[in-house]
């Protein structure tokens, strides 16, 4: 029992550690001046996730806004792009800058999908050897998880 919540635990801090290493020597910020606020992430996502604070600490409404040209709809938006339990985090600590939140909710969504592989392959070929962390890591750095981290709902549901 204690090798396997180990290879679990490990499963879930290798990709972040891997990762945030990747971004330490990439000069990625908040260790460099690159971001990862590129594409949707940076004009939609952010935006998103910006509201979503306000919902809480400014009262905005969650059905409709007019932050958004003539006014908008927005409770599909947030259903769709937004309410994942790990974006909660971003109420935890209001003040802080919200690209160091992106940055942490992506290393823990990474973390997350190492850690939902490692449960999935041991419970599909009933081994906790080291063969399922070295498959975990390699499913949770896999090149579409890298790459959509700029969709960060879809990390969601390679965790799931």
């Amino acid at each position: 029992m204690k090798k396997e919540w180990r290879i679990a635990l490990l499963s879930f801090m290798l990709p972040i550690f891997t990762l945030l290493l990747t971004y330490v020597f990439n000069d990625v910020y908040p260790f460099g001046s690159k971001s990862l606020l590129i594409n949707d992430l940076n004009v939609q996502h952010m935006e998103f996730l910006q509201y979503f604070r306000r919902i809480f600490y400014e009262g905005k409404s969650i059905f409709y806004s007019f932050d958004i040209g003539m006014g908008k709809g927005i409770f599909g938006v947030l259903a769709y792009y937004i309410i994942s339990p790990i974006n909660f985090i971003l109420i935890i600590f209001p003040n802080v800058d919200i690209e160091i939140m992106i940055f942490f909710i992506v290393l823990l969504k990474i973390g997350l999908v190492g850690f939902g592989s490692c449960f999935y392959l041991n419970k599909k070929f009933k081994t906790n050897d080291s063969s399922i962390l070295f498959f975990s890591l390699c499913y949770s750095l896999m090149t579409y998880n890298v790459v959509s981290y700029i969709q960060i709902i879809w990390l969601d549901a390679v965790a799931i």
